[in-house]
């Protein structure tokens, strides 16, 4: 018994020992023949590089026209602003010249008002120290 028990060790050693040796073993190329710094890849991984690459290029032009869009958007932007600033200013300015003129024509419709009151007030003046002139008729 004692054999098959030195039998058994010796044989789960020799198994243990392959087993170790595989895992460390480096694999060897997949590709037969390799020049160095190139790398060998499958047919699936070269078409779904090339389909990045692809992908790439479209969504490299669709920045391109976005950010195009973005700066047009932006100069529009810009063009409106000074546009609504120059309008803005025209505005003000016109009511500003609004309310001179209302004052003005205030101004006038107050020195006209007095100068009729001062009339009247004159008219009335002269109506009242005006004599009555004698005729011959009876005057009261």
């Amino acid at each position: 018994m004692s054999t098959a028990k030195y039998l058994f060790a010796a044989v789960a050693l020799m198994v243990a020992l392959c087993v170790t040796g595989a895992a460390q073993a480096e694999p060897g190329p997949v590709c037969p023949v390799m020049p160095a710094g190139l790398l060998c890849i499958s047919q699936a991984a070269g078409n779904r590089a090339g389909e990045l690459v692809r992908e790439n290029a479209a969504l490299k032009s669709q920045v391109d026209t976005l950010k195009a869009a973005v700066d047009a958007g932006r100069q529009n932007e810009i063009t409106l602003r000074e546009s609504y600033a120059a309008a803005r200013e025209k505005l003000l300015q016109g009511w500003t010249d609004t309310q001179v003129e209302l004052g003005k024509k205030t101004g006038e419709l107050i020195g006209k008002d007095a100068e009729i009151t001062r009339c009247q007030a004159n008219f009335e003046l002269a109506l009242k120290a005006a004599r009555p002139k004698k005729n011959g008729l009876i005057n009261f």
